[in-house]
């Protein structure tokens, strides 16, 4: 898959995806950690939760592996509910009662087909007036990768009617989406897509028809979206193929700070230009002398906001550190400080902020799971506490996976046979100019050939008309 939500937080519950497996995992009142296995729908399923306008079954694959997931408590606390996609095309809802039993295996309650694949998803509620009364209902949003937005209903568990009875196409843009968000400032609700075209879509929400603006300034495609949750803080921070991270306001659509990966940690790009392992992008760079160097443009993967919007973490692919930037100042005049690097045992695959500030980080095997305690002094410096040997969520899902043999990806990023990436437009273009018949070096010697024959031919018959 081309670009993966692995991790998702709400509360004290922490979602994540072990390549095809996706987990539920909390601590109890006890302090107990508690696992729930989020099974995906039965093969032989043939009764399927389809909203009105879905297409047919397809066929399954036997590797399905999560694309993404999404979670939020709702009901005053008391209901969890978690969405996953997979690359069979569906996300399956789930509904775990708060606090969570000691259910190890959960099937799901529903599930929908989705037209597409979809790799970033977000929950998210909605008012709904029946008999008089006004309710917030969960809606499952699923961002897929020919750039729709869709809003799809989650039935309660008490059996009553959803707010959304069918499926319904939020927005649509030309390029595919890689990140969606529903945030609420000042009780105006917005929406927030990324995508492959290098920008960030801020539309109204529920009536997403209403486009308020764009957050442009990356040059290649969007790789992570993260959104600050706290009231009143209106920051968001994305991640690109370009190299950088920026932070955003998108209430103003500013850019307020930009920072790319320490140089002192990138790996030395070969002699050639070309990139290492067969990923990351070529630059040109202007030297001295005037002539163009060609580098490799190390890629971040996955980047996460703190709620308060004052940290901001992210990963580079191929980098085995964390690196965690405060942000000083105010909006007008915003900065990021020099980074804290957290070496990871296993190569971080994606980042995320609990809503009590902690970092929460998914990993190669035979880490799998990560977390941090991050303290922040008076005087502003910055404490990381890693608590991943403590915690028992993380050692518990690590026996969980190592017991049923889970692999994880070695990176997010998709790559072709050559080794290029599929999500950039430049492998776009090379491809196309490969493909492209009348540039083929067969055709080019024919042409030629046939040339020369009809030059040939019109010499000669011009000698025979001057002898006549």
């Amino acid at each position: 898959p081309t670009m993966k939500q692995l991790l998702s937080s709400s509360g004290k519950f922490v979602v994540a995806a072990f390549h095809d497996h996706a987990y539920v995992a909390a601590t109890n009142d006890n302090e107990k950690a508690v696992v729930v296995e989020l099974l995906p729908p039965p093969q032989d399923e043939v009764k399927e939760h389809q909203s009105e306008g879905d297409s047919g079954s397809e066929k399954e694959k036997k590797a399905n592996p999560v694309e993404a997931v999404a979670s939020m408590i709702t009901d005053g606390g008391k209901r969890l509910i978690c969405a996953v996609s997979r690359s069979d095309k569906k996300a399956s809802l789930y509904s775990l009662s708060v606090p969570v039993g000691d259910t190890e295996k959960m099937p799901p309650l529903a599930f929908h087909k989705l037209p597409r694949r979809s790799c970033c998803l977000d929950i998210t509620l909605i008012e709904d007036e029946c008999e008089g009364k006004t309710r917030s209902e969960a809606i499952l949003i699923a961002g897929d990768l020919a750039g729709d937005a869709t809003a799809y209903p989650i039935p309660d568990s008490s059996n009553n009617t959803p707010a959304l009875s069918k499926r319904r196409v939020l927005l649509g843009t030309v390029s595919m989406l890689t990140g969606v968000g529903v945030v609420s400032d000042s009780g105006v609700q917005r929406i927030l897509t990324s995508d492959r075209d290098e920008k960030v879509r801020v539309s109204s929400f529920p009536n997403s028809f209403i486009v308020q603006g764009y957050l442009l300034g990356h040059t290649a495609f969007i790789s992570s979206l993260d959104i600050a949750m706290d009231n009143g803080c209106t920051r968001c921070v994305t991640c690109s193929g370009d190299g950088t991270v920026r932070l955003w306001d998108y209430v103003s659509f500013q850019e307020l700070a930009m920072t790319k990966a320490p140089q002192k940690d990138l790996p030395k790009s070969e002699s050639n230009g070309k990139p290492q392992d067969g990923k990351g992008e070529k630059e040109n760079t202007e030297e001295p002398d005037g002539k163009k160097q060609a580098h490799k443009v190390v890629i971040p993967t996955s980047t996460a906001i703190s709620p308060d919007g004052t940290l901001v973490a992210a990963i580079w692919d191929g980098l085995d550190s964390i690196y965690l930037f405060s942000v000083e100042g105010t909006d007008s005049n915003c900065t990021f400080t020099k980074p804290q690097s957290i070496l990871c045992p296993s190569s971080p695959l994606s980042v995320s902020f609990t809503s009590n500030g902690s970092l929460c980080v998914l990993a190669k095997d035979p880490t799998f799971i990560l977390t941090y305690e991050i303290e922040r002094s008076t005087s502003g410096e910055i404490a990381i506490k890693p608590v991943s040997g403590s915690s028992q969520i993380c050692e518990t899902l690590r026996e969980i996976a190592k017991e049923q043999n889970i692999s994880m990806p070695g990176s997010v990023l998709e790559t072709d046979e050559s080794g290029r990436i599929k999500f950039s437009k430049d492998r776009e273009k090379q491809g196309f100019e490969v493909r492209e018949p009348w540039n083929r070096i067969e055709r080019k010697e024919k042409a030629r050939i046939s040339s020369s024959r009809r030059k040939k031919r019109k010499k000669e018959e011009n000698k025979k008309q001057g002898r006549q």
